[in-house]
């Protein structure tokens, strides 16, 4: 792990750009280094006990630099996901890897929901200028915990590491057709986030565990929809988090 991120930000001194070339998906380096990384600290926090690899905050903090750079590249791909509108970002793919199911070909790595808000909460409280994304980031938790349907690039993991493969543009043009309804109440509820975040000015943590998890699990309810016990908007809130 430490040796890979050593080369890349060697290669990076060196002059090696985070912006081209770009693959037939329209990823950049800093998409297949926010991917490689993502996954390989999220692995070790997995699987190594603590003991072993440090806390997470000494994880992310040895690499610091290089995870505010890449994260914060703001380069778009060719996607076509409400997850991250104009394009997958570096940020949205690590969220992908830490909260979603991005993988073509069965789960690559799974984590259950007390994982993934463990991992979550540190990859917000620990990633340098992360609130400069926010509404990226509450744009694809939304996305996320309202349960629709991915159309983005999916990841294959193989020797050279995590790779983006395209996703087939008729069925996601299809997939998108089927869930319109539900795609223009999500942009309705996440502009009434949005408008909420930035009216309040508080920490994007707190914004999420104070006032995002009621606002989504209240839009669930008032639509029938049963909320997940393992939903960010469950797992995020300190009250249901008791229970």
């Amino acid at each position: 792990m430490g040796e890979c991120i050593e080369r890349v930000e060697w290669l990076i001194g060196k002059g090696a750009s985070l912006h081209s070339p770009r693959t037939n998906t329209g990823s950049v380096p800093s998409h297949h280094i926010s991917r490689n990384i993502t996954y390989l600290m999220s692995k070790l926090l997995q699987f190594i006990p603590t003991t072993t690899v440090g806390s997470p905050e000494d994880m992310w903090n040895r690499n610091r630099d290089l995870i505010g750079v890449v994260y914060g590249s703001g380069h778009t791909d060719d996607c076509s996901c409400s997850c991250s509108i104009a394009g997958c970002t570096p940020i949205s793919m690590a969220l992908r890897i830490i909260l979603g199911d991005p993988w073509d070909h069965g789960p690559v790595l799974w984590f259950s929901g007390k994982e993934k808000e463990c991992i979550f909460q540190r990859f917000i409280l620990d990633t340098p200028n992360v609130a400069t994304a926010a509404r990226d980031v509450l744009r694809f938790i939304t996305f996320t915990d309202l349960g629709l349907t991915h159309t983005c690039c999916r990841f294959q993991c193989g020797y050279h590491g995590i790779r983006d493969a395209p996703f087939d543009e008729a069925e996601a043009a299809e997939i998108q057709d089927e869930e319109e309804l539900l795609l223009m109440d999500f942009e309705r509820l996440l502009g009434g986030v949005i408008q909420e975040y930035d009216q309040l000015s508080l920490p994007l943590l707190e914004y999420i565990r104070t006032r995002w998890c009621r606002r989504v699990r209240e839009y669930l309810w008032k639509n029938g929809e049963e909320v997940d016990s393992d939903s960010l908007c469950n797992r995020l809130d300190p009250d249901f988090a008791r229970q």
